[in-house]
């Protein structure tokens, strides 16, 4: 169940995306870039809206992965590499998932500075193909430096655990 902050958010989603397909197809890199690339970094974590896992309960269970899957085929149709050193359909699968793992507590438009850092060349350079272990390393980076952030801005550890104690609050409630 949805926090009530995010409940409203997530019924203007679905208004706009009824299904998942809708969804993942109007929320691709293009269509993030444009919505999120004047957004700071700490905007991006303070904002009051869902995170990648929150999409399980919006649509359905695999959304948060088929979204993440998006963002890398759009990765491997972008890097200049021959069709042999792109990843393949079970590739693009098993590191979804795995980024999903890593990357789920992000909101979309982290997921797409996550995304827009490796085509940029934040992390590291590809060296002729689409390495799975560095995009997953650069992910733990992506969360460890996300971290670092926010225990350094005191401001945002405040907002970040307040919001969490009334989500956590609101559950106690509703189980009683």
């Amino acid at each position: 169940m949805l926090p009530d902050w995010k409940k409203n958010k997530a019924q203007l989603v679905k208004q706009e995306f009824s299904t998942v397909p809708e969804f993942v197809i109007g929320n691709n890199f293009e269509a993030m870039s444009e919505r999120f690339s004047k957004i700071g970094r700490r905007d991006m974590i303070a904002n009051n809206t869902f995170n990648l896992l929150d999409l399980k309960l919006i649509y359905t269970s695999n959304t948060p992965q088929l979204l993440i899957e998006a963002c890398l085929v759009y990765l491997n149709t972008s890097v200049n590499f021959k069709e042999e050193n792109k990843l393949s359909d079970a590739q693009v699968k098993i590191l979804g998932r795995q980024l999903l793992t890593i990357l789920g507590s992000v909101t979309m438009a982290e997921l797409w500075l996550f995304f827009d850092q490796v085509m940029s060349g934040h992390f590291g350079v590809f060296y002729n193909n689409i390495d799975p272990i560095s995009l997953a390393t650069w992910a733990r980076q992506y969360m460890s430096d996300r971290g670092n952030l926010i225990m350094k801005d005191k401001e945002l550890m405040i907002f970040i655990r307040d919001r969490n104690w009334q989500w956590e609050n609101q559950q106690k409630h509703t189980s009683e």
